[in-house]
């Protein structure tokens, strides 16, 4: 069975975060299985802490849903999610063959989000990996 967790902040509820990062160490503590996929990069708007705490130490998959790119604020503007040379760093230490493309549609538009995902400074053979690989495995496809 795969399960996949939303893992962050749920902007639907501000103020109320739970699945912090702590929240989602405890549950990988207890069911490390490789089978679970983490929403949102592993913790949504929390990375730094993903990077420090979670990334290469559990056996879990990643998703890039609402992590890539630019999101709409209530004001209308627009802000950059995570930082790229983050992104970058969590990929490395994560390791590519864990990390699965998702778009979180309709909340991000999928083609921006591959546009910026094609800039990314890694491999072709890492990209086909983030964007249809890693599925195909964890689906036994």
């Amino acid at each position: 069975m795969i399960v996949v967790v939303h893992a962050g902040l749920d902007p639907g509820f501000p103020g109320d975060m739970h699945s912090s990062i702590n929240n989602v160490i405890n549950l990988l503590k207890k069911i490390n299985k490789g089978r679970i996929v983490l929403a949102h990069l592993g913790a949504l708007y929390e990375w730094d802490k993903v990077y420090e705490l979670l990334a290469g130490k559990y056996d879990c998959y990643l998703d890039l849903a609402m992590s890539i790119g630019k999101v709409c604020n209530l004001d209308g503007s627009y802000s950059n999610l995570i930082d790229n040379d983050l992104l970058l760093k969590i990929i490395n230490k994560h390791g590519s063959e864990k990390i699965l493309f998702a778009s979180d549609n309709p909340w991000m538009n999928t083609k921006e989000m591959i546009n910026e995902f094609d800039k990314l400074d890694l491999s072709k053979a890492d990209k086909d990996k983030i964007l249809y690989k890693n599925a195909y495995k964890l689906l036994d496809l």
